[in-house]
């Protein structure tokens, strides 16, 4: 089969005679339709995302872990599936022994997890892949492929905003790539009273306000006054700073500004990865006003209210997809997306 491989930091190669694998007791076999392309897919392959850092990872790997297929063979003790049907996975792979998988269900700490297409399980920039069917899920095939396959990173944007934003909140997004304009989308729909989104690029900040930001901010032209020109736009919509801050770029720069933003009592909501990146707090603004600091990783425990808000049409992922490759263009894919060329927002492989 088609795939491609990143065998090394900055290595990778598209070969069509990759090995089709073989599902396993309660595994199943998935022809991939589409694959979103991700920052963390350009990390891996630069070599300086935090889980090969650090050793948790290990080349070679096939990445991809946004994507959407149809089940094509069932491995042994496989009862919930049936080939045909469409189907979408949850990144994390955990070991359901321990008691972060068993006892709080907050299997995205497991410590033995794997996570596709990153760490340690090969994912679908690829012909095909296997999958545990007990993290599978099953979504309508009249779901189109170029929204499908955004189920994934669409599940994280719902995971952060669940536990952080209450109806009737002002927000604040510091990020305007797919990620930041997903949370966006899933904080109207949740309820959120005023949306602000806090970016850099022109386009991304234009799609943004065509989503439903109640206002828009460019950091970058902003400068240095960044941090009082936001608050001045909050108070103009709320009188007050934000609710909850939500930080979705992995630029300690951004998390700094954070603190600046959330009111007294409020919540500051960390969901970038910093690649290693430190950032300097004034940890006062944190302790003498009140204020919650989380971090968030993976999408636990909500991939069926996520796909039902695609299926229902509430939310439609692809209204932010701009290009579409073949697996062979990988590199042309992977370059548009890590050096932002064409007003690229999210690019995705589609098998069609």
């Amino acid at each position: 089969m088609e795939a491609v491989e990143i065998f090394a930091a900055k290595q990778f190669r598209y070969v069509k005679n990759f090995p089709i694998p073989s599902p396993q007791p309660n595994e199943v076999l998935i022809k991939v339709k589409a694959v979103g392309i991700c920052g963390t897919d350009v990390e891996v392959l630069e070599g300086h995302m935090g889980y090969f850092t650090s050793g948790m990872a290990k080349y070679p790997v096939v990445p991809g872990h946004e994507w959407v297929g149809v089940v094509e063979a069932l491995g042994e003790n496989v009862k919930d599936f049936s080939v045909g049907d469409s189907v979408v996975g949850e990144t994390i792979i955990p070991c359901w022994n321990c008691a972060d998988c068993n006892e709080t269900e907050n299997y995205q700490r497991c410590s033995k997890r794997m996570e596709t297409g990153i760490m340690n399980k090969h994912g679908a920039f690829a012909e095909y892949l296997t999958y545990p069917a007990r993290t599978l899920h099953k979504i309508s095939d009249k779901i189109p492929a170029k929204s499908g396959c955004l189920i994934e990173p669409l599940s994280v944007a719902f995971s952060a905003v669940k536990n952080t934003v209450k109806k009737g909140d002002v927000v604040i997004i510091i990020g305007d790539g797919p990620i930041g304009l997903f949370l966006l989308m899933v904080s109207k729909i949740w309820g959120a009273k005023s949306v602000i989104v806090v970016g850099g690029i022109e386009n991304r900040l234009a799609k943004a306000k065509e989503l439903g930001a109640d206002a828009i901010y460019d950091a970058v032209k902003g400068g240095a006054n960044a941090s009082q020109e936001i608050q001045e736009i909050v108070k103009k919509l709320d009188g007050n700073l934000a609710d909850a801050v939500i930080e979705a770029t992995g630029n300690p720069k951004a998390a700094e500004l954070t603190l600046d933003l959330v009111k007294t009592g409020g919540t500051v909501l960390l969901l970038g990865v910093f690649g290693g990146k430190h950032a300097s707090l004034n940890l006062d603004k944190i302790v003498l006003r009140d204020v919650t600091v989380r971090g968030t990783v993976g999408s636990p425990n909500v991939w069926p209210e996520t796909i039902k808000l695609v299926e229902s049409g509430k939310i439609d992922p692809s209204r932010i997809v701009t290009h579409e490759f073949d697996l062979s263009h990988f590199q042309n894919a992977i370059d548009l997306v890590k050096n932002k060329e064409d007003n690229v927002i999210k690019a995705i492989i589609n098998k069609k």
